[in-house]
């Protein structure tokens, strides 16, 4: 029988899962589950550390130890060791998480390329006008045309793109931590240890203000 505590748990499984497979001829230490007295799967398989169930049970099971380890040592001077029973259950995540994260320096531009474009366009005008007369019993004669008003238009135009250049630094963030999704502590107590903290003529009243506190004393070792 082998007695861990809190973080000591996979460093104490994966020992045994080793001096084990050395002991027996032929047996590799990834054939080896280690299990504690309540039946809890400390480790199975290729290494725990790199099995992503297996870690969350571990990393499960070292938080509700050191949450069950800190209600105890909040109780036990106010109620006693054997006058309360606390049980602790976690649901944690332990998904790796992946951040990619691009910042650009505004004021480190530099000017790349620069490209400019021309365009001259010019155009001339020029409208023909023939002479009016009234007809008569005149001879034929040559009508000959005129030259009338004229105009033109010139349009410039002018087009430049500028390239820069801008210094920019990417950063990628792995984090494989966990997070606790949700957390269910039950206490019980001994109503008699309470009454005799309170005296014999405690009142219901008294005593559901006493069970209060040590919700209070509970949430603060969480």
């Amino acid at each position: 029988l082998i007695r861990y505590t809190g973080n000591d748990a996979e460093k104490s499984a994966m020992s045994i899962r080793h001096l084990v497979a050395a002991a027996v001829p032929g047996l590799s230490a990834d054939k080896v589950t280690v299990l504690d007295s309540n039946g809890n799967l400390l480790a199975a398989g290729d290494d725990p550390s790199n099995t992503s169930a297996a870690r969350t049970l571990g990393v499960e099971q070292t938080v509700e130890a050191q949450i069950g380890d800190n209600i105890r040592r909040a109780l036990t001077p106010y109620l006693g060791p054997d006058n309360f029973r606390a049980s602790v259950k976690a649901d944690v995540n332990t998904d790796s998480r992946q951040t990619e994260e691009t910042i650009f320096d505004p004021n480190s531009r530099v000017e790349r390329s620069v490209q400019s474009v021309k365009t001259n366009e010019a155009s001339n005008q020029k409208q023909a006008s023939t002479p009016t007369s009234v007809e008569q019993n005149l001879p034929e004669t040559q009508t000959t045309s005129t030259e009338g008003p004229q105009s033109s238009s010139q349009n410039d135009r002018k087009e430049e793109i500028t390239n820069y250049e801008i210094n920019s630094k990417k950063i990628a963030t792995v984090s494989n931590g966990y997070t606790v999704n949700k957390m269910s502590i039950a206490v019980v107590v001994n109503q008699d240890r309470l009454k005799t903290i309170l005296g014999k003529d405690a009142t219901p009243e008294q005593i559901a203000k006493r069970v209060a506190d040590i919700q209070k004393m509970v949430a603060i070792g969480f």
